[in-house]
């Protein structure tokens, strides 16, 4: 395993998407490059899949639809940067 592999599965992915076949192919993509993703389909489980992830180390970058149907992706990357620690 060369070095940019193991440097790319240290970087961990919230992707934050509600159309299915973006996200899928996203996801996919990202997880062949050999990064972790992690997938929401809207603001809500995106909240859940951070706090999930609390134990396990915070998510490096997140990927974050515009319009969602419960918040914008705006309004959630307001909330995240106010509610958790962003490195």
């Amino acid at each position: 395993m060369n070095w940019a592999v193991n440097w790319a599965r240290m970087i961990k992915i919230l992707l934050v998407e509600d159309d299915f076949g973006l996200g899928e192919t996203l996801s996919e993509r990202l997880q062949k490059e050999s990064y972790e993703v992690r997938w929401a389909k809207s603001c809500a489980s995106a909240i859940e899949e951070i706090n999930r992830s609390k134990n396990q180390g915070l998510f490096n970058l997140a990927i974050l639809d515009v319009g969602l149907p419960d918040w914008t992706g705006f309004e959630l990357a307001k909330f995240i940067r106010q509610k958790q620690e962003v490195q």
